[in-house]
């Protein structure tokens, strides 16, 4: 009988040392994680809100446009109106603030603008719908972004309502007024 106890004994043990959840060693691995990982900081929350702005299109000679088949010859477009825009917004800065980008959901069209910097460029793509025609921009961009709003010349192309197609840069500007989402 006493053996049998025993034996009943050390197979409990047994049992409840491989089901307890304490470690009986210390895992190792050649991957550690930096400073910035242990500092427990997330990223920050993005400024959302709603801005106006305008895109204000003129063409321009570009000689490797103006001899693709996806642009017509120099002043085609002709006069292009400016166009008013409203929009709902993203806009996010790393902590590092070596990078911005910023997302515009424009009104009354399906169609959507982001605007990227870094610290050495910038860029902008997306569509927008003018009287009469849509630009799409094609990501050249000069100008600057910041919590405040953004001030470029875009590259990109036209195409009129009658498929006249040409190369132009744009204007474009506006603010962004919003208010920070998260803790």
């Amino acid at each position: 009988m006493r053996v049998t106890t025993v034996a009943a004994l050390a197979s409990c043990l047994i049992f409840a040392a491989a089901c307890s959840d304490s470690a009986t060693g210390v895992p190792s691995s050649s991957l550690r994680p930096g400073d910035a990982s242990l500092a427990g900081n997330p990223p920050p929350p993005p400024l959302t809100g709603r801005g106006d702005g305008e895109v204000d299109p003129f063409s321009s000679d570009i000689s490797t446009f103006a001899a693709t088949t996806e642009t017509a010859a120099l002043n085609a477009c002709g006069s292009l109106a400016a166009t008013p825009l409203s929009y709902e917004f993203d806009y996010l800065l790393n902590k590092e603030e070596t990078n911005e980008w910023a997302h515009l959901k424009l009104d009354d069209q399906n169609h959507q603008v982001t605007i990227h910097q870094t610290s050495s460029k910038i860029d902008a793509n997306g569509e927008i719908v003018g009287p009469d025609y849509v630009f799409r921009l094609t990501g050249g961009a000069t100008g600057e972004l910041d919590a405040f709003g953004f001030s470029l010349v875009v590259d990109g192309i036209v195409t009129l309502s009658d498929g006249t197609r040409c190369h132009a840069q744009a204007n474009l500007s506006g603010d962004l007024v919003g208010e920070v989402i998260g803790n």
